[in-house]
Formats: structure tokens, C-alpha cells, sequence
């Protein structure tokens, strides 16, 4: 202790010269204060702990489920990650309206205006629309969405099917049709190779006819996408 007290108060008074000698005096040698910078690093860099394993077993394993399919797909690896039945097809009921929605955003431009029709209100369920109203798509999008409103489904692809005739006479039959037809060929563009659309909502055509069918992979295509 009184060695390293002198020594500190010399290298205060004499400089560096002074504490080297009296080090090789007392046959001490002491790190310099970049030595011990690199020791300190070098062990950082590599600690004596080994690291954790890799959590190898799988998560589902065990899973026990009612569903009839079931898909988990991870969006941001692009992997799936379990899947039961995922290629059965199904009916789709209101899930078709994501489709509906994605197409009917592609179509109909930014600020649209969208006016309720006579025969947009011949869909089961009624969700308050009423004849002769003019919403803003966006609007009317969100609001078919929230309520899974079949009539507001038809207007919009009444409204956006129209863009689609070469035609300015369509009637709203024919301008759904056009719609249709375009939600399949967008469904073949992102690879749903299960899904099939006869309508815009979803809604059974018949008892045993359902107004769209596809599979759970494909539905976790179709939102990956959005």
C-alpha cells in the first residue's frame, strides 16, 4: 500500500519516467490502461457461458382442434408453420368480402362516390342502407366491412364492376357480373388455386350452393396480400 501510495504521488510530481523505474525496482509489472481496455474487450467477446440450446421441439405438437382446416402461415418468413386440411375447399360465407374489397379498392378511384340502388337492397339482411343515399367508397367499404352488409357489398360492385364495361349502359346485373369475374382472375394472379367466386358477399346461391368456396391456405394468401 504505501509502494502504490508513492508511486502515485511521484507520477503526479515526476511523470511516467519515474513509475516505470520504481516498477522494475520492485519487479511488479503492471498493465498499462490500454492493456487492460483490450483484456476487458477480448473477454467481453467471449464470455465463459456457453450459449442457450436452440429451441428445436415443435409448438403444435399435441394441438388438439374442432376446426374442419386449419392453415398458419408466417407472413414475414414466407413459411408455413401447420396446417390441417389447408387445400380442402369450404364455404367461404363473409370472408368472400375481403376479395370484394381488395378488387372494389383497385377499381374504384380515390374520392368515389357510391349511390344506393333499388336492386342493391334485393340481398338478404338488412343492414340500414337505404334507396337514393350517396356514400363515399371509402366510407361505404368500411362500413360493409364492420356490419358484413350484403347490400353494401352489391353497391360497390355494381358501382365498381361499371368501370369495367365498355359500355355506358350497363345495368347493375351486368356490371356485378364484370366484378365477379374480376375477383377470380385476381384470385388467380395471387395463387388461389382452391377459391371460387359466384358472388360478391358470399351468400349462398342455394341450400347446398354456397356463393364462394375455397380453402384455408388460400385465405392466408388472400390477407398476406392486403
Amino acid at each position: 500500500v504505501h509502494l502504490f501510495l508513492i508511486v502515485l504521488i511521484l507520477g503526479f510530481l515526476t511523470g511516467p519516467r519515474v513509475i516505470s523505474a520504481i516498477q522494475k525496482l520492485s519487479g511488479e509489472e503492471v498493465s498499462s490502461p490500454q492493456s487492460a481496455q483490450v483484456v476487458s474487450s477480448v473477454t467481453a467477446e467471449h464470455p465463459e457461458t456457453e450459449p442457450a440450446p436452440l429451441y428445436t421441439e415443435d409448438p403444435y405438437k399435441g394441438l388438439e382442434t374442432k376446426a374442419k382446416s386449419i392453415y398458419v402461415w408466417d407472413i414475414n418468413a414466407h413459411k408455413k408453420l401447420y396446417g390441417v386440411n389447408e387445400y380442402t375447399a369450404l364455404p367461404l360465407a363473409s370472408l368472400t368480402k375481403m376479395m370484394m374489397a381488395v378488387v372494389a379498392k383497385e377499381l374504384i378511384p380515390e374520392g368515389g362516390q357510391v349511390t344506393i340502388r333499388p336492386i342493391d337492397l334485393l340481398e338478404d339482411g338488412d343492414t340500414g342502407l337505404l334507396v337514393g343515399e350517396k356514400w363515399a367508397f371509402d366510407e361505404l367499404l368500411k362500413f360493409t366491412l364492420v356490419a358484413s352488409s350484403n347490400d353494401g357489398a352489391s353497391a360497390l360492385a355494381s358501382v365498381a364492376g361499371a368501370t369495367l364495361s365498355r359500355s355506358t349502359t350497363t345495368s347493375a346485373v351486368e356490371s356485378k357480373k364484370l366484378f365477379i369475374a374480376k375477383m377470380n382472375e385476381k384470385a388467380h394472379d395471387i395463387g388461389l388455386t382452391s377459391t371460387r367466386f359466384y358472388n360478391e358477399s358470399g351468400l349462398d346461391l342455394a341450400s347446398l350452393t354456397s356463393g364462394a368456396h375455397g380453402s384455408a391456405r388460400d385465405m392466408a394468401m388472400l390477407f398476406g396480400s392486403v
